[in-house]
């Protein structure tokens, strides 16, 4: 017996104590102290009030309610907080209470467990729907599905000696899948070598992809009844021949055959990417060879498996694709992902030197990739993306397979992260940080090193911000593998500095580079300025509008919480890494990587999923959600070593589902659904038109379908600015329909091709430097395609250099701003007629709270504007009609509209709802302004309406307020970033 010291003892007695912590009250204190903190954050919410900041006269999505943004930051960081504290004070309380009173662990067990089952009711009454809605079909599928576990159970509980052990299992579970993604395989295959199987034969089609599931149960059963002594073998071969027809399903990757009007469609075949697949699928039968030959009786059914093989599933089923060529969004979604390319190599404007790829290199990626694989237009850009899907969704799978095994690697690849447009932007998120979550890398601190620079460089130049997120939620690990590589080996260290120096020193030298790295710079110090005020969206904007309308997602509070759910796989990888660390006393480093790395991941993610809510919508934080639920929510099961892997699966497979709806990707999980995935023929709907684009001189188009009435539109758009201007001129866009570039193939004349996108002062002073410097002829401006706000209140600046320089006209329901020296054959309009015309367009007249939102923030906003003349104020003693206060804003000198912006008022009294007008110096009077006041400053942009800037103010301002408010000051101000004209 070994003699302890008593520190030693006690020190023993403690540890001993906090790990007998885990298996009494086990996941009860977690669950717990995240109720407590949820409830009393609930509690909080409506006092969180805080208001936006405004760092310079910007419209955000906020501004126009007056909704707090800030809020969401504090509930996120209290609940953080608060369950960190409440988690450890229980923990103290309770091991404190068991070191002396040992039999209270069952009773607080039994305490913990009674709260949870009273709550249990109440949170049924919550997700269950006002009508019930009943599905047969679902049902009966149910009820198939639970045959195998029957007949699993059944078959464990006899004296079959390879079924009672986990490995037989294992072994006979994966022989089911491999059979069922076989047949699907060898459907995939007949669709697309015999088409006129899959039209005129689906007994046909049926008969292939159920009949290897079919027979794999047949399979087993021999095994069981015929051979029970020799089943291990036999299941060995079984997987090898499961395995043996997954590279067929690489075809999903091909573009498939459309039927329009009952003809085939024949498109230029994609003989590069044939080549390609067909050595990945040599590649996935060459390792299987290679399986083959090292199988031996006893050897594990993991290690028949081929990783290269499964990972085909993962490209089925995250990136198959049925789509027929179309314009897939809207016009200004499809420039943001057209344009790059397009202007580069059509018109030599360099990224982010001429032009500014709005995400980065990502649709440059897209766009190099679509040039390199099919023909560069529209109507190859989906699948385009289908190929980016599936490269991301095999890397995906092989990284975590490395890292977590075959089971997890499975589910990994069921749920893999592409198939969905939302997720476009973290495409690699998931396997950069997997490949360096693998054990041998980490055991390396220069290869590690060495691999995360080169990863985050992919990361940061293919998507800025989710790259610029990775970066930082994984520098903690650089700098710590850092400081191992300098104790381990300097010279090595020194070695690999040397070559980043002299790669990057290497790339600055050279003319082209050196510019596109300082555009690129240039380009991220833009658009980090002001981007909360414009850009954020509250949460309490979109709360309650779900956009299913039967189901449990209908729901609004399962809604949120699947929206929010990052969170709760926030504080599941906290708890991993305080169980494994309590348990064992210390934690081996893939876990720490795995564990904290997820925590620094969603923590740095915060801030893009938390800044845009958008109602009704997944959004961000759902692109997040699914990002932490299909990939690393299994990875981190992985790491609790104590655990009983199937029935934890149950619940998370269940939320899988509805994870699957809620993303739009219900197909991922639905059998039917895959089924219909090996279709390699896809019907297009007869209202579609086919466009051909080279035949309509659009060359960028492509053979495409659309919409009649879409068609219509570019084809008008495209005569009447082909009336205005030359074929070697073009036209600036301030209606956000960025796709007009691509429909007329003209340059972009400014650095950004949608004002949606120039939003702050630094990005607009540029833009109309190139616009005074080569100024368009053209411009238009309607109709307008609204994203967040019209251009007179999102890109001001921009909005008034336009109404100043140009003269309206309108051409077969397109207006246009034309530049004098322009002849052309139109009739401009002046005066009162433009004036007019330019209000239908950008007269708003409901301003709502953003005058009061402004106001807030003047105290910082008056350093940007100076002040023209204050008003003399003349009060009405008596009420108007509707009950306001009627106050006249005198004129000490007329004021031209243009010279003057901003009118501000400083207000004391009750909230209510003002109105303004004015009379011009055609004595016509505009009345159309309405906006909420309050106690405070209002700052209302008179410059944004066309009939202020237009016209010049003589006979001063009629103001009318609600019963029992004062104005205190009026005064006239311009933005001090404008020049006099």
């Amino acid at each position: 017996m070994v003699n302890l010291s008593p520190s030693r003892l006690r020190t023993r007695l403690m540890h001993e104590a906090r790990a007998t912590l885990a298996p009494h009250l086990g996941w009860r204190l977690p669950v717990f102290s995240i109720l407590i903190v949820v409830t009393v954050l609930a509690m909080m919410w409506p006092y969180l009030q805080q208001a936006v900041p405004y760092p310079e006269f910007v419209t955000g999505p906020h501004s126009w309610l007056g909704e707090p943004k800030a809020r969401d930051l504090h509930v996120f960081q209290g609940l953080l907080a608060g369950v960190f504290i409440i988690y450890a004070m229980l923990n103290r309380i309770v091991g404190f209470l068991m070191q002396r009173r040992g039999w209270l662990g069952s009773s607080l067990n039994d305490a913990l467990d009674l709260v949870m089952l009273t709550a249990m009711p109440w949170a049924g009454i919550l997700l269950v729907q006002p009508s019930p809605v009943y599905r047969p079909l679902a049902w009966l599928l149910a009820v198939v599905a639970s045959v195998p576990v029957l007949a699993a159970t059944l078959l464990t509980s006899t004296r079959t000696p390879w079924l009672r052990h986990s490995h037989g299992r294992f072994a006979a579970a994966a022989l089911l899948i491999l059979g069922w993604f076989s047949g699907l395989a060898l459907a995939q295959a007949a669709s697309f070598f015999m088409p006129g199987i899959a039209s005129g034969h689906p007994v046909v089609m049926y008969g292939l992809g159920f009949g290897m599931t079919a027979a794999s149960v047949l399979y087993l059963g021999c095994l069981f009844f015929l051979s029970p002594g020799r089943g291990a073998a036999g299941l060995h071969w079984g997987l090898v021949a499961g395995q043996g027809f997954l590279p067929l399903l690489l075809i999903s990757v091909l573009p498939p055959r459309p039927y329009y009007k009952g003809e085939t469609i024949a498109y230029a075949w994609p003989w590069l990417l044939c080549v390609l697949l067909i050595c990945a699928a040599m590649a996935g039968w060459i390792s299987l060879a290679r399986k083959v030959r090292s199988i031996r009786a006893d050897m594990h059914p993991k290690r028949v498996l081929s990783p290269l093989c499964l990972s085909f599933i993962a490209i089925f089923v995250g990136a198959t694709t049925r789509r027929y060529p179309k314009l897939w969004t809207d016009d200004f979604h499809l420039g943001e992902q057209m344009l790059p390319w397009m202007q580069w190599i059509d018109f030599g404007k360099i990224p982010f030197v001429d032009f500014v790829p709005f995400h980065g290199f990502m649709h440059l990626t897209s766009g190099a990739l679509n040039a390199l694989l099919f023909d560069g237009t529209i109507s190859r850009y989906a699948d385009t993306m289908s190929v980016l899907f599936a490269l991301s969704a095999c890397v995906t799978f092989l990284a975590v397979y490395r890292v977590a095994g075959a089971r997890t690697a499975v589910i990994c690849g069921l749920l893999t992260l592409p198939g969905t447009f939302y997720m476009s932007r973290m495409l690699f998120l998931l396997p950069a940080f997997f490949l360096l979550a693998d054990a041998h890398l980490l055991a390396r601190p220069i290869r590690w090193v060495a691999a995360w620079i080169g990863l985050c460089a992919f990361v940061v130049l293919y998507n800025t911000v989710t790259g610029a997120y990775f970066g930082l939620a994984t520098l903690p690990f650089a700098v710590w593998q850092s400081w191992r590589a300098v104790r381990q080996s300097p010279r090595a260290f020194a070695g690999l500095a040397a070559v980043c120096v002299a790669v990057v020193g290497a790339g600055l030298a050279l003319p082209l580079p050196r510019a596109i790295f300082l555009g690129y710079v240039r380009f991220i110090a833009e658009n980090s300025f002001a981007y909360e005020a414009t850009r954020g969206k509250p949460w309490s904007m979109s709360f309650g509008q779900t956009p299913f309308e039967t189901g449990l997602l209908s729901n609004t509070w399962v809604y949120e919480a699947m929206r929010m759910g990052w969170v709760l796989v926030l504080l599941f990888a906290f708890f991993v890494l305080v169980y494994e660390w309590r348990r064992r006393g210390s934690v081996r480093l893939a876990t720490v990587y795995i564990c904290a790395g997820s925590i620094l991941l969603l923590l740095a993610f915060k801030t893009y999923a938390l800044q845009r809510i958008d109602p009704g919508d997944p959004s961000r934080t759902g692109s997040l959600t699914f990002v932490a639920f299909a990939g690393l929510l299994p990875v981190l099961w992985t790491r609790l070593e104590k655990r009983n892997v199937l029935p934890s699966l149950y619940p998370y497979l269940v939320a899988a589902g509805v994870m699957t709806v809620f993303m739009g990707v219900p197909d991922r999980l639905s059998l039917q659904g895959q089924f219909w995935n090996t279709f390699r023929n896809v019907e297009v709907p007869s209202y579609l038109v086919r466009v051909d684009g080279p035949e309509q001189r659009i060359p960028r188009l492509g053979d495409v379908f659309m919409e009649q009435d879409r068609w219509d539109r570019v084809s008008r758009f495209r005569k009447a600015l082909n009336s205005l201007i030359g074929p070697r001129e073009t036209y600036y866009d301030l209606t956000n329909h960025q796709s007009y570039y691509v429909f007329a193939h003209r340059p972009v004349p400014v650095r950004y091709a949608a004002h949606a996108s120039t939003v702050n002062s630094l990005q607009q002073a540029s833009i109309l430097d190139e616009l005074r410097e080569d100024p368009p002829p053209v411009i238009l401006i309607d109709p307008i395609m609204v994203v967040d706000e019209r251009a007179n209140f999102r890109s001001y600046y921009l909005y008034r250099h336009a109404l100043l320089n140009f003269a309206p006209v309108k051409v077969d329901g397109f207006t246009f701003l034309v530049s004098p020296s322009l002849s052309i054959g139109h009739d401009r309009l002046f005066g009162p007629e433009s004036v007019e015309l330019l209000s239908s367009i950008y007269d708003r007249e409901d301003l709502g709270s953003l005058p009061m939102s402004w106001g807030r923030s003047w105290d910082v906003l008056k350093r940007k504007a100076v002040s023209v003349q204050p008003c003399t104020l003349v009060d009405k003693d008596e009420a108007t009609e509707e009950g306001k206060v009627a106050v006249t804003l005198h004129l000490d000198a007329p004021v031209a509209g243009k010279t003057a912006d901003l009118l501000v008022l400083s207000l004391e009294g009750r909230r209510g709802i003002a109105q303004l007008s004015w009379k011009g110096d055609d004595d016509s009077k505009h009345d159309s302004i309405r906006f909420l006041v309050d106690e405070g400053y209002a700052v209302i942009p008179l410059g944004a309406y066309p009939s202020w800037v237009l016209s010049n103010v003589q006979k001063g301002l009629q103001l009318q307020l609600p019963l029992n408010s004062v104005v205190g000051s009026a005064s006239l101000w311009r933005r001090a970033e404008l020049e006099s004209p």
